[in-house]
């Protein structure tokens, strides 16, 4: 805001270059490198005429001919020092490529893992899930894996269902029914689950509050939303396509977070903030929804052979 105030009154001339880094992925901020990378960009703003530092990450699946990974500096009016800084700090990032890269993990291998944590509760990402990238949110994969293994105490939100939802609003706290839950927007949401589930929370036009650093947390719509037990696992399903931001999604029903084991949330990094401080433990996990995280395998459109990890040492100047 101070940098808009400044050149509006004409103090400052804020000049812009942009770096391509020439790499796809997804960059997780609270861990390292990653944490160290961004305090850099922090110590630098307001010193030696730099203004702002910005890592634009890149949205993976966006089929778009510009798709990657850019690093856009700001001085006050040195063009050439634009472009020297965001060159700096591209060509470190590229550097670290490899770091900073981050996969989520397998289906088997995020719950072994998780299990084997012993205590919880332990936060899985079903990342590949998650409609916040534009996913279904009704993939069945991680619910079926939890009930092959036979784990209890668990949970997991928020499937996006609104039939389900409409046939448990018609019903009473307490009610006892048979439903075809998830598995219905294609191939990647898995198959539907016939499940004989315990309804133990109706709330219509539930919200949850989305924190936001240095100001008041914003309350995000999740339509009508319904909790529903099955042989020890609490499951919420929404009727508002919408990932999983804060706790709220299990508490508002009464369901007490920091008791379960595992806690599954249809979300990629959004829901880091609220959940960060209750969890023992977080995993992300790709159980082979929509968001692949293998670029390379994906159908684009647009080429992107030239980038990072298409090629193992992109070309960058």
């Amino acid at each position: 805001v101070s940098l808009v105030a400044g050149a509006y009154e004409g103090k400052i001339q804020p000049t812009m270059a942009v770096y391509d880094c020439q790499m796809v992925g997804m960059y997780l901020t609270p861990y390292e490198p990653m944490r160290s990378f961004v305090d850099a960009m922090f110590a630098a703003e307001g010193r030696d005429g730099v203004l702002s530092l910005s890592l634009a990450h890149c949205f993976p699946w966006g089929d778009v001919p510009h798709l990657g990974t850019k690093m856009l500096a700001i001085t006050d009016g040195n063009k050439q020092q634009a472009a020297n800084v965001a060159a700096s700090f591209g060509r470190k990032f590229v550097a670290m490529r490899h770091e900073v890269d981050t996969k989520p993990r397998g289906l088997k291998e995020t719950f072994d893992e998780a299990v084997a944590v012993g205590s919880g509760p332990v936060v899985i990402a079903d990342a590949t899930d998650n409609p916040g990238g534009g996913a279904p949110s009704d993939s069945t994969t991680a619910l079926r894996e939890m009930l092959d293994r036979g784990l209890t105490n668990t949970a997991i939100a928020m499937f996006w269902d609104p039939v389900v939802v409409d046939i448990v609003m018609s019903t009473e706290v307490g009610a006892i029914l048979d439903v075809r839950l998830g598995g219905k927007l294609g191939p990647m949401s898995g198959d539907p689950l016939d499940l004989h589930v315990e309804v133990i929370g109706i709330i219509p036009q539930m919200t949850q509050d989305f924190p936001q650093p240095g100001s008041e947390p914003i309350a995000l719509p999740c339509g009508d939303a319904v909790a529903l037990r099955y042989k020890g696992i609490d499951i919420i399903v929404n009727s508002l396509r919408g990932q999983v931001f804060t706790p709220q999604v299990f508490t508002n029903f009464g369901i007490d977070v920091r008791q379960k084991d595992i806690l599954v949330v249809k979300s990629t990094q959004h829901f880091y903030a609220a959940f960060a401080p209750i969890a023992n433990k977080i995993l992300y996990m790709d159980a082979g929804g929509a968001l692949q995280s293998d670029y390379p395998s994906l159908p684009y459109r647009h080429d992107h052979s030239h980038k990072y990890p298409w090629v193992e040492n992109p070309v960058v100047t």
